[in-house]
């Protein structure tokens, strides 16, 4: 949450990551946070692995969720998945080869 900045100071600001964080009170949180943060750890994952495709889709729903309860349907969680990609749209490409991509060299978190 710290790297997406969604972490706020007293001052309304977003905390940046680095010693500084580790001594700030956190205030509150940036409205939409939960997307926020989904969004950068997808984003880090494809830039990071850098093999993730559209073939991952449930194991990328595993990795952000980690939904264990049998009630709640794999396919919601896969479509929760596609919207965050979505939101990716302007930081992410998908290759022909079905595999996703930065767009180039920011940080998922520089967006956001």
């Amino acid at each position: 949450m710290l790297a997406a900045r969604t972490f706020l100071a007293q001052n309304g600001t977003a905390l940046e990551p680095g010693l500084r964080a580790q001594a700030t009170v956190v205030a509150s949180l940036k409205e939409g946070y939960r997307d926020l943060t989904e969004t950068f750890l997808l984003g880090f994952l494809i830039g990071r692995l850098g093999d993730i495709g559209t073939r991952d889709h449930v194991a990328l729903a595993h990795a952000l969720f980690r939904q264990f309860d049998a009630r709640v349907p794999l396919a919601d969680l896969e479509d929760r998945v596609v919207l965050l990609l979505a939101s990716l749209h302007d930081r992410i490409s998908l290759r022909e080869d079905g595999i996703y991509s930065l767009l180039d060299d920011r940080s998922p978190a520089a967006a956001l």
